[in-house]
């Protein structure tokens, strides 16, 4: 169990750090409730495609965004 949650820190970590030396838009919000999981989503505009990872780990959400042409 303890290996299972340090893999999935570390990883998030990773993710946090390749958003931020690569520009990408990192917002941390507070959620009501108790929520676990992991989203990816893509939404094309015209010829932009905006990129969406959002992290859900008990009260505390990590959205990350950008955008590709």
């Amino acid at each position: 169990m303890e290996t299972i949650l340090l893999t999935i820190f570390i990883s998030i970590f990773t993710l946090i750090i390749w958003a931020t030396n690569s520009n990408k838009d990192i917002e941390f919000a507070i959620i009501q409730g108790f929520m676990l999981g992991a989203l990816y989503d893509v939404e094309e505009v015209d010829d932009e495609k905006w990129h969406t990872i959002q992290i859900l780990l008990g009260v505390l959400s990590i959205n990350i965004k950008w955008e590709t042409y």
